[in-house]
């Protein structure tokens, strides 16, 4: 390969006058080619880039400095199908250039970028290289902002300004500055004053490579909020609304209190949208010299009733179905009423359940549940009838709890020989009376497709012979999963812990099967079939056990919209002891798959090998269904 430079340039700023003749030529060339005629069918193919590299960059991924280029970026490996871009020579000075004024927003003025192409011998075929050389950021030396007498009486100076986005000794990028003046007038909003300017800027120095912030706060005038007006109701209590809306009239301005109204009225889940603004067009002269601001509350309603019909095929659960009724508004108060059969290899089951909101208080929810049906799984058969009553409570945006009584009853039979043998009496039937406890938090947005976040679940139920139960035992389950964005990849991770420990002379052998841990399945270790990674003692069988581990962790990538691809490795184990959890006991599985998006979730197809596997083992390498792994 033959390397070409095709420009030397210092590090000096260029003028303002030459940047513009450049950019004027440049479109005028661009304009020329769009504009060209189709080439003639003889005529030579067109140069092709076939890989493109930024060399030096450390302050902006790759992903970054892509973004800003004219040059189509070649296709990454792992779309070999995808033809290479078309090449033209022409776009790359002026990407250069891009790249240095992108630079300069992070703070960079000093960065030079040096394009480099080597042709290969065909002279068909190119590589790029942007050789980068950052230099030194610019960094604030000083943060002078003024804040007025009348901010400083609502709150103390560490208050407005510790924790913005800028502090004295941080690279000063545009990002940053905007990001800092946009939270501190957010701070001043939520205060009351969301008139608030701040008026100056900031001095850049290039020789010494440090910016100087001066600001100047003007809060304006104190503003409150007015009378609140609903529109959009039809069938709707006005007065239901009403009681989810935190704010008074009279009320110091607050984003804090907008947020909070909107949310406590989308939970009532009986509108498809809330808007909840304030209006500065309407505004008024209140008492003191302060400004009034009504504000307007509009909702629109979903039909109070709906009937769904469902269905969809499985690795695990093959062919289902599903029928569905659902009450928004039972009996008034934004009562939820839902009834459901479900059928499917696994399942034969009717369930019903009733959740009232603002039980008590905002946003406390009392729900019953209760579901009858038929357990047909690979381990035992089961009649069963469970119902349930609890009390959830979020707090803020993230945190949720709940407590509540449940109770079960269960006719088990058709269990697994192994099952027989190794535990006491798994065919008969089974009461159970307890309580259940549990604290949540979640970060993900979209929980059929999450790409950042994080979600930690936490359940504890004891059951107790005082409270009428059979078999005492208390199960504890921890279920936690990550998700973190690289680029356009997401790297997913959830881990699953549980056991059962028998309490007040009861053993564990007496737990019974439908309470017991099961592993294994397209959304578990997915080297193995439905529940049949077992206790090593069950040699394969599907052995429910008291204590169970699971791991995985996941790079999802796209391919070509709407398909993405996957690389996994699961990881799990179960015990017929509680609260054992072995390295050495370990299954492992490794494979790949493809995820196809649609409105109702990604169609998911992986291909799973199993390491370790038992030699009973119903390994598989198929799994198909509707939804992420985790």
């Amino acid at each position: 390969m033959r390397p070409t430079t095709l420009r030397g340039r210092s590090c000096a700023p260029r003028r303002l006058a030459t940047a513009l003749a450049f950019v004027c030529l440049a479109s005028v060339a661009l304009s020329s080619l769009a504009d060209a005629d189709e080439p003639a069918a003889d005529a030579a193919p067109a140069p092709q880039l076939r890989t493109l590299r930024f060399d030096g960059a450390s302050a902006a991924s790759r992903g970054e400095l892509a973004a800003q280029l004219t040059t189509p970026v070649p296709p990454p490996w792992w779309q070999p199908w995808v033809l290479d871009p078309p090449f033209r020579e022409l776009t790359v000075e002026s990407d250069a250039e891009r790249l240095e004024r992108f630079y300069r927003t992070l703070g960079y003025f000093e960065t030079s970028v040096e394009p480099i192409l080597h042709w290969r011998d065909d002279g068909e075929q190119a590589d790029l290289v942007f050789a980068i050389d950052e230099g030194e950021p610019v960094r604030l030396a000083r943060r002078g902002i003024e804040l007025p007498a009348a901010v400083l009486a609502l709150q103390p100076r560490e208050h407005w300004l510790d924790g913005l986005p800028l502090a004295v000794g941080d690279v000063f990028s545009l990002d940053r500055y905007e990001a800092a003046k946009k939270e501190l007038l957010a701070r001043l909003a939520d205060a009351g004053h969301p008139l608030a300017r701040i008026e100056g800027g900031a001095d850049v120095d290039v020789r010494t490579l440090e910016a100087q912030l001066t600001w100047r706060v003007e809060p304006g005038p104190v503003v409150r909020f007015g009378s609140v007006r609903v529109e959009g109701l039809e069938r709707t209590d006005e007065a239901l609304v009403r009681r989810e809306i935190t704010l008074r009239e009279g009320d110091v301005y607050s984003l804090g209190a907008l947020r909070e109204t909107r949310t406590g009225i989308q939970e009532l889940r009986i509108f498809r949208s809330v808007v909840v603004r304030p209006l500065p067009e309407e505004a008024h002269d209140g008492a003191d010299g302060d400004v009034v601001w009504p504000v307007e509350l509009l909702a629109s309603e979903r039909p109070p009733r709906s009937v769904r019909v469902g269905g969809g095929w499985g690795t695990d659960d093959r062919l289902r179905g599903q029928l569905a009724y659902l009450h928004r508004n039972w009996l008034g108060g934004a009562r939820h009423l839902d009834a459901r059969l479900r059928f499917s290899r696994l399942e034969r089951s009717f369930s019903f359940g009733v959740e009232q909101p603002h039980w008590g208080a905002r946003r406390q929810t009392l729900r019953f549940e209760s579901r009858l049906g038929r357990d047909l799984t690979p381990a035992f058969d089961a009649e069963r009838l469970v119902s349930a009553v609890r009390v959830a409570r979020r707090f803020g945006t993230d945190w949720s709890a709940q407590a509540g009584y449940e109770f079960s009853w269960s006719s088990i039979s058709d269990a697994d020989s192994t099952t027989a043998w190794l535990l006491d009496d798994p065919e008969r039937r089974v009461f159970l009376s307890g309580l259940r406890v549990g604290l949540r938090r979640s970060t993900v947005e979209d929980p059929l497709d999450a790409r950042r976040g994080s979600t930690i679940d936490l359940s504890v139920a004891p059951f107790l012979s005082a409270l009428g139960s059979d078999v005492s035992f208390v199960s504890t389950q921890l279920h936690a999963r990550a998700f973190q964005p690289v680029g356009p990849t997401v790297l997913a991770a959830r881990v699953r812990l549980g056991s059962l420990q028998p309490l007040l002379g009861s053993s564990t052998d007496e737990i019974p099967l439908p309470q017991r841990f099961y592993a294994g399945g397209g959304s578990s270790v997915r080297g193995f079939s439905f529940w049949r990674l077992g206790p090593r003692e069950a040699d394969g069988r599907a052995v429910g056990g008291a204590s169970v581990f699971e791991g995985s962790l996941e790079l999802r990538f796209p391919i070509r919209d709407p398909v993405g691809g996957v690389v996994f490795v699961d990881a799990g184990q179960l015990d017929l002891t509680p609260w054992r959890w072995k390295p050495a006991d370990l299954t492992v599985s490794l494979g790949a798959g493809l995820r196809v998006g649609t409105p109702l979730g990604p169609i998911r197809l992986d291909l799973a090998l199993p390491l370790n596997a038992p030699k009973e083992a119903g390994t598989t390498f198929f799994h198909f269904s509707i939804g992420q792994a985790f």
